[in-house]
């Protein structure tokens, strides 16, 4: 009986939900950004897990099956806000090496 149920799913039924988008991008950039400002050299752990967020967002997004579905089912403005939450614990390692200590190492 699942198999069928989850045959009959829809596509938005099995992606992030606005809020989890936007709950895990925050975390990730408020750690990434205060991993950056700790260690210079942490910006590789924040980019490596910052890098896994975006893959499991985009690759869902990209796909050229999946991702007019998902267009068509959630709207742009779910496609868009997909996207900033993909980019923003990127942007926020950027701007912890901007705002680092000048004798961190």
């Amino acid at each position: 009986m699942t198999a069928v149920s989850s045959l009959l799913a829809e596509v938005a039924d099995k992606e992030f939900t606005v809020s989890t988008l936007w709950i895990v991008a925050l975390a990730m950039s408020v750690v990434a950004f205060l991993l950056v400002r700790w260690r210079r050299s942490a910006a590789i752990v924040a980019v490596m897990v910052a890098s896994v967020w975006a893959f499991l967002i985009v690759s869902e997004l990209r796909d050229r099956f999946v991702g007019p579905a998902i267009a068509q089912e959630l709207g742009e403005t779910y496609v868009v806000q997909s996207y900033i939450s993909a980019v923003l614990p990127f942007l926020f390692v950027v701007l912890g090496f901007l705002r680092s200590r000048p004798n961190a190492p």
